[in-house]
């Protein structure tokens, strides 16, 4: 806490993973009284632990509408950062669809932790990934829609990387086996596809999930920022990031 009041930044963004389900809230409410400024964010795997997707982002919004300046991207309405600069944000799920999934032997703690995925067979869990998917590109498409004729560049945050490329350990890429469980082909598909469409309007994707960090630039116009994360040692990123 300190480290981030001497910083000097006007606003903090999270890019999921804050606790888990039991002690989400008051994280999130001890840090917003704190340190005063805007907090946004959105939702990581483990803060479902515990709980379900429904119930822990339901108490999330009902959470956040009470305290001004804390916003869950995942549910709220873009934030005007300029005239020219937005930001959106989804959770994202690992949907399986990068990787070898039929083949992979890796097993998470999130099969066992969240209500949505537990006691379901290698094949129904693959399905039910899929569909978590679907439904965050769902969700992050509305806010692309909302946002594009206005802005030209827009700061995206989510928490699993939505491409392969951005799936980072140990400074590679994309292996087969955690793929499926460490990126999310859906929203990649929707970004690639939206800013080959949109070529002078500009992206920035902050991500996270894989605790290790890299840049991977999608498109000439599309750049994925992974912060990396050590467990029970939080740290201040520093991206560079432009804001028009």
């Amino acid at each position: 806490m300190t480290s981030l009041r001497q910083s000097g930044i006007d606003q903090l963004l999270l890019t999921g993973d804050i606790s888990n389900s039991k002690d989400l809230l008051p994280r999130l409410g001890d840090l917003h009284s704190r340190l005063a400024i805007p907090i946004r964010f959105v939702l990581g795997n483990h803060d479902y632990y515990g709980s379900s997707i429904e119930e822990v982002r339901s108490a999330t919004n009902h959470f956040c509408e009470k305290r001004e300046g804390l916003s869950y991207l995942g549910s709220c309405s873009p934030i005007p950062l300029t005239d020219r600069t937005v930001l959106i944000g989804c959770d994202g799920w690992a949907d399986a669809r990068f990787g070898t999934y039929a083949k992979t032997t890796v097993r998470l703690n999130d099969f066992l932790q969240i209500e949505n995925l537990r006691g379901l067979d290698h094949k129904s869990l693959g399905l039910r990934l899929q569909e978590l998917g679907d439904k965050e590109a769902d969700s992050l498409q509305k806010h692309l829609q909302a946002v594009l004729p206005r802005f030209r560049h827009l700061i995206i945050l989510t928490h699993v990387p939505p491409f392969e490329e951005a799936c980072w350990y140990q400074g590679k890429a994309g292996h087969p086996d955690w793929s499926p469980f460490f990126s999310c082909w859906a929203t990649g598909n929707l970004l690639r596809k939206t800013f080959m469409k949109y070529p002078r309007h500009h992206a920035t994707v902050l991500c996270g999930h894989t605790h290790y960090a890299g840049v991977a630039r999608i498109l000439p116009n599309l750049i994925v920022r992974t912060g990396r994360a050590i467990y029970r040692q939080p740290e201040i990123q520093d991206p560079i990031i432009e804001i028009w």
